[in-house]
């Protein structure tokens, strides 16, 4: 099979299971609706009557699981063509590796490199600060002003969930904002970095910046090769992805066969309508 159908066929599968999934979660909110409005929230839930309204979905509930088991032996007998994805360097984790071989800096990029570190830390240490303060002030407003015991627990549990995040509302902003300048402030503390490595490299530039491309480049290399699996790694990884639906099939067979999947069906039943109540 080419590698053009292959796609095909995945992208097709992928739109079949979705709408598999879509299908059967509007089936299952309108069998939870037609059960509730049946007799009502009082004697609506008995493992009867769910069993009633949830047949039709049992069937749609099955196709999808079958499509699922179908799709995984589909994509380890033809997977994809791996590429690797070009993501965006993280602005931390370079900083740290050009410190590693910064052997000098200058005392006007060294005050300027001060100050980002102190913004950075203030607007974090601030951020802990305000959650702090939410999370005692929704604590103690919770504390004074929910009543479990009220009938109208719904409504109590509602207003709440309001109050928690009218308090969280603002720590959660400043925290975005927090994260996002402290991105900025990494992203402008690694030019002047490389500023000082070109400052560095002056006159120098093939022993100093050139040395430093090759071992990182060197040190990227090893880690790929390190990587990369070998030929009896995906034998391995093949025959035990296989393995293991197989045995995940055939347990699910045994299941019905031996009236597992009711007896699980039946406890599912009980749980919802006598435990937790269904809706």
């Amino acid at each position: 099979m080419s590698e053009k159908t292959i796609k095909r066929v995945h992208l097709i599968y992928g739109i079949a299971l979705g709408a598999l999934l879509v299908a059967t979660a509007v089936l299952f909110a309108v069998a939870c609706v037609n059960v509730f409005n049946e007799t009502g929230a009082i004697g609506a839930f008995t493992p009867e009557r769910i069993s009633d309204h949830f047949s039709y979905v049992s069937v749609l509930a099955f196709t999808t699981l079958a499509c699922v088991v179908v799709g995984g032996v589909f994509d380890i007998a033809f997977p994809l063509a791996s590429k690797r994805l070009k993501g965006e360097n993280d602005p931390g984790v370079t900083l740290k590796r050009l410190y590693g071989k910064l052997n000098k800096i200058s005392n006007d990029a060294a005050d300027k490199i001060e100050r980002h570190r102190i913004v950075r830390l203030a607007m974090v240490v601030a951020s802990m600060i305000f959650i702090l303060f939410a999370a005692i002030g929704s604590f103690i407003y919770l504390s004074n002003n929910f009543d479990a015991t009220n009938p109208e627990i719904n409504s109590q549990v509602a207003h709440g969930w309001l109050c928690v995040l009218y308090f969280f509302i603002g720590p959660f902003l400043y925290l975005i904002m927090t994260a996002y300048i402290c991105r900025i402030s990494v992203k402008k503390e690694l030019e002047i970095v490389k500023g000082e490595f070109k400052k560095i490299g002056m006159g120098t530039k093939e022993e100093t910046i050139g040395t430093f491309t090759k071992v990182t480049d060197d040190i990227y290399a090893s880690v790929q090769a390190a990587k990369s699996p070998k030929g009896w790694h995906k034998t391995f990884g093949l025959v035990f992805k296989l393995v293991l639906v197989c045995i995940i099939v055939t347990f699910i067979i045994v299941g019905i066969i031996n009236g597992g999947a009711d007896d699980v069906v039946d406890k599912a039943n009980k749980i919802c309508s006598e435990c937790i109540g269904l809706g």
